[in-house]
Order: C-alpha cells, then sequence, then structure tokens
C-alpha cells in the first residue's frame, strides 16, 4: 500500500490534511523513513523503532501522532493521548499557516528528544537544551 491509497475514499479536507502533514514530515525530517501499513504512515530515522511520528487519515479526521512530545509542550494544540511517549493531534479541516508552523516546531522537537534519548536522528543538528 503506498500513501495515496491510505487515502482512497476519506474525504477531502481529511485528504488534503493528511498530505500537508507529510509533505511537512518530509520536509522537516528529510532522512526519515515512510512506511504505509495498517491504515498508518509511519515516518521513522535511522531504525524502524525510532519513529518519530506518523499520520493515520480516518473517516470524519486525520490524526497525527508525535513520539516524544507531551501535552505541555504546545499552548496551540489540544495533544492527547494515553499511550506512553506516543500522542496525537486531530485534525478535520486543512492545516492554516499557523498551525503548521506549530507543527513544523514539535516535529523538530520530537527529533531532537529522539536524539537526546540515544536515537540519534541523521542529518538533524545534536540537540541542546534551549532547543527542548
Amino acid at each position: 500500500m503506498n500513501f495515496e491509497e491510505l487515502l482512497a475514499g476519506k474525504p477531502a479536507p481529511v485528504q488534503h490534511a493528511a498530505r500537508q502533514l507529510r509533505t511537512l514530515v518530509t520536509e522537516e525530517l528529510p532522512t526519515a523513513s515512510e512506511v504505509v501499513s495498517a491504515g498508518k504512515a509511519l515516518y521513522w530515522i535511522d531504525q524502524p523503532s525510532n519513529v518519530i511520528c506518523l499520520v493515520e487519515p480516518r473517516t470524519r479526521h486525520c490524526l497525527f501522532f508525535l513520539h516524544y512530545v507531551t501535552a505541555a509542550d504546545s499552548e496551540v494544540f489540544n495533544i492527547e493521548g494515553l499511550e506512553a511517549g506516543t500522542r496525537h493531534i486531530s485534525f478535520s479541516e486543512p492545516l492554516d499557516p499557523d498551525a503548521e508552523a506549530e507543527l513544523r516546531r514539535l516535529v523538530h522537537v520530537a527529533a531532537l528528544r529522539a536524539e537526546a534519548a540515544g536515537q540519534p536522528p541523521e542529518g538533524r543538528p545534536a540537540a541542546r537544551d534551549h532547543d527542548m
């Protein structure tokens, strides 16, 4: 399955948001690998166990999961989730420029924290305390 097949049958706003999220991730994590499986697109760096984020288009919304990020990391989004280490943000409409900017920042934070946890993302600068 590829990314476009993942979007098949989803409402246009969900497809648009999913494509925006995919573009954002591939621009912020240029060395990330994409694997589409089980209704999700996963983005990992260096090894499959180092997942930074994933996109999951659903019928009513698109979920954007971020590893290494907590609810306290954003005053813009309601970051939800009970799983340890994984939180998500729900989108039912295309992203506006402010939302996109905040998501880029959060992806960067997630990548830096992955590096600090011993999962160094290739092509990213070394984590610095003031970046986290």
